[in-house]
């Protein structure tokens, strides 16, 4: 841990900062995104309060910003396990949640089956294997709107939106790559 470590630990500090806290979308999108591009400098976020700082990035308002923070986060697992699965599972649980919530605009229910969808994408497989167990959870809570197929169509049901279908059919695909043979 030299001098050149501390010069880039205190840069990418400064970076997450002006992620964390710019009130333009631009220079937070762009700082995450080149950080997901690099994995040249994963030994440096992976420690415990850059990991702080990303899994703040999960609470922003631009739907783009958190997938790319969870899925640099996913990578992060395999340098610290203890600190990024964490984050990844209760993103995960948090998006669950958002589903479970049928009262919940669909817009909403979209996002949280994206945010889901990216916490089982994660790109480290301890990540992958952290989140299995709440992939069932997962199918049962998505608004896939099917019925089945003796029943009869009633043109008074609510449809689900095709953003919200098509997110949960994301959603439900991760699933089946995260459970394998146990999606049966």
């Amino acid at each position: 841990c030299g001098p050149s470590a501390v010069v880039v630990d205190d840069v990418l500090s400064k970076l997450l900062a002006v992620a964390l806290a710019d009130d333009d979308l631009a220079p937070r999108r762009s700082v995450v995104k080149a950080l997901r591009s690099d994995p040249r400098f994963d030994g440096h976020l992976a420690r415990a309060k850059h990991v702080d700082s990303l899994a703040l990035l999960l609470h922003d308002e631009d739907c783009a910003l958190q997938l790319d923070a969870l899925a640099l986060l996913g990578r992060l697992a395999a340098r610290n396990p203890g600190a990024a699965l964490a984050v990844v599972r209760n993103a995960l649980a948090r998006a669950l949640d958002a589903l479970r919530c049928s009262g919940s605009d669909p817009v909403s229910r979209e996002r949280a089956a994206r945010l889901a969808a990216g916490a089982l994408r994660a790109e480290s497989p301890r990540a992958r294997k952290a989140v299995w167990p709440l992939a069932a959870a997962v199918v049962a809570a998505l608004p896939l709107g099917y019925r089945p197929l003796d029943a009869p169509i009633v043109e008074s049901e609510a449809r689900v939106p095709t953003r919200l279908a098509c997110a949960a059919l994301d959603a439900l695909g991760e699933c089946v790559l995260v459970l394998g043979p146990r999606a049966r």
